[in-house]
């Protein structure tokens, strides 16, 4: 049943439009960074990363306000189940983020913006760019889904919410006693300039992204509850 109606709700969510205006802010981010010539992998990805959140959280917002409130109502009503409905939604945030880690990934290899070097730290870097871009996409999505239109109420509030709420996390993870406070996306930023990151540090970054997603996933969920 939340496979179907994720399934619905990204039909909608394409056929809406409302995913392109993201997308291109993406695309246009990601070429942006990767116009600068040949560097790290290490830092490339950090970059990269943490600048694509905001498109991300944006994609999140779009994806699960596309669907009009009347057909909300209705889902609802044929699921039977507001839980069932609510993981619909959240899954349903998930896929675009998802194809936006994806082309990060393989965008600087396009753009020749990768040094390639035939060593071990070549390959660890690598496995270090998956690791970043693939641990933002959880926090972006829950991040986009809490500032919605969908849970915020209306789509011009949404829309300021969202960006201050971006803004935060950037001011935030900043200061170092109030970096817990928001995604990782600093920390990763600061890892890829620095030596080479141990497990212990990525690790550190990854229980990081899943508490703050577990923790404003909840409350995505809560806020979802509220307007249903």
């Amino acid at each position: 049943m939340t496979r179907a109606l994720t399934s619905l709700w990204l039909r909608i969510a394409i056929r809406s439009g409302r995913l392109f205006a993201p997308l291109l802010v993406a695309a246009t981010l990601l070429a942006f960074i990767h116009s600068g010539g040949v560097g790290p992998a290490r830092a490339t990805y950090a970059t990269a990363a943490a600048l694509v959140f905001p498109g991300q959280v944006w994609l999140a917002q779009q994806s699960v306000s596309a669907v009009p409130t009347e057909t909300r109502r209705v889902l609802l009503v044929a699921i039977g189940s507001r839980r069932l409905l609510l993981l619909g939604v959240l899954a349903a945030a998930l896929p675009a983020s998802l194809v936006v880690a994806a082309v990060s990934l393989v965008w600087p290899w396009l753009a020749g913006s990768v040094a390639v070097t035939a060593n071990a730290e070549f390959g660890r870097d690598l496995l270090f760019a998956i690791v970043v871009v693939l641990v933002l996409v959880p926090p972006a999505t829950v991040l986009g889904v809490l500032t919605s239109e969908v849970a915020i109420g209306d789509r011009a509030t949404a829309a300021i919410v969202g960006t201050v709420a971006v803004v935060a996390t950037l001011v935030l993870g900043f200061q170092p006693a109030l970096a817990w406070l928001a995604p990782p996306l600093v920390g990763l930023a600061r890892l890829g300039g620095a030596t080479t990151p141990t497990a212990p540090h990525l690790a550190v970054v990854v229980v990081h992204s899943v508490l703050w997603t577990v923790v404003v996933g909840a409350f995505s969920q809560r806020a979802l509850a509220r307007r249903w």
